[in-house]
């Protein structure tokens, strides 16, 4: 049942007073309060100035060495970059005042507005040149999110737990977790398991993400050489919709980033995919290899030979005790030994 809400009672004359006296001794205190903050907010920059004076030193300095706050940074050469950039205040006054950027077209407006934007896009989810530099970034990023978490931690006194590993078993970033306060008791508590073996285990989990495909497989290596023999005919799988415009082969081997970002883009969007052969697809497509093994085309890159091919090797004798003593022969599961086991208990013949 709802509860009827109550009448509002009405307040006689000397409640109304006191309420109004109370309500203006808080303003009055808060004000006071304020007053005394402000006031030692400015007796405090009076003797930071005065400090900087005594010392010749700048103010911001001093606030800096107040305020507990320290910045380690190395001192470089001015270069021109640097100088570039120390102009850009310059520049934009320049774009500003300039005539010709005053009067855009509703078409030149759209076109820096998706320069923008795609500048935007590329700096958030643009890939990296190599390894090296993801693992940079990685590092850079997890610094930063790190010292978010802890001033978060301060002002709200939230709890947090960060892990990050690899997606890849070639990829170069190191696995690594983060916990504000002491989070990490928790996975020992609770999950019976410390953070770094869970750690352990999800960067184990992440690197086998993807490898099945469709084939059921899951250590399968992907042969950009022989991928019409060692891929199509022997897993009935086929990658379809690899940008034409470049080259079939192992994306360390794709020259420009350009090319890296356009190949992505396709697998992102489901443009390249991996595709299951039927039945009739994969018989149609292995008798094409047969009729191309045929004519005497090399359909599959041959192996290269070794440098002693056609060579005769020594092999060792297997009756030679010193082999045998020195690398015996280990002994397979569930294989019996030469000697007899032994029994526990030895019947009498002669009761027999």
């Amino acid at each position: 049942p709802i509860r009827p809400r109550a009448d509002k009672q009405q307040l006689s004359q000397s409640d109304k007073d006191l309420r109004d006296t109370t309500a203006k001794l808080h303003s009055i205190r808060r004000k006071a309060l304020e007053d005394a903050v402000q006031k030692h907010i400015e007796d405090q920059k009076r003797a930071l100035m005065r400090i900087a004076q005594d010392h010749s030193v700048t103010f911001q300095y001093i606030s800096t060495l107040a305020g507990a706050q320290t910045s380690y940074r190395t001192s470089h050469k001015p270069q021109l970059q640097n100088a570039l950039r120390h102009s850009l205040e310059e520049v934009r006054e320049m774009v500003l005042q300039d005539p010709k950027m005053q009067n855009l077209t509703p078409e030149a407006k759209e076109e820096y507005i998706a320069a923008l934007a795609q500048s935007r896009d590329v700096k958030q989810h643009g890939i990296h040149a190599n390894n090296a530099a993801a693992a940079r970034d990685v590092l850079a990023t997890m610094d930063r999110i790190s010292r978010e978490l802890d001033s978060l931690r301060e002002q709200t006194g939230i709890y947090a737990t960060l892990f990050v590993t690899r997606g890849h078993v070639n990829d170069s970033v190191q696995a690594m977790w983060y916990g504000t306060d002491d989070s990490g008791t928790f996975w020992e508590d609770v999950v019976k398991h410390p953070a770094l073996d869970v750690l352990r285990q999800y960067e184990q989990w992440a690197c086998a993400q993807g490898q099945k495909l469709t084939t059921g497989k899951k250590n399968l290596c992907m042969n950009y050489e022989n991928y019409n023999v060692s891929i199509v005919e022997m897993y009935g799988v086929q990658l379809v919709g690899w940008p034409p415009s470049i080259t079939f082969t192992c994306p360390s081997k794709i020259g420009t980033v350009g090319e890296m970002r356009k190949l992505r883009d396709a697998l992102r969007s489901g443009q390249c995919f991996w595709k299951r052969l039927s039945s009739s697809e994969r018989t149609s497509f292995g008798t094409g290899l047969d009729m191309r093994r045929s004519t005497g085309e090399q359909v599959k890159k041959p192996r290269k030979k070794r440098s002693d091919a056609g060579k005769s090797r020594k092999r060792k004798a297997p009756g030679d005790a010193t082999v045998d003593k020195e690398h015996p022969r280990k002994r397979k599961n569930g294989e019996a030994s030469g000697a007899p086991k032994n029994v526990e208990v030895i019947g009498n013949t002669d009761d027999e």
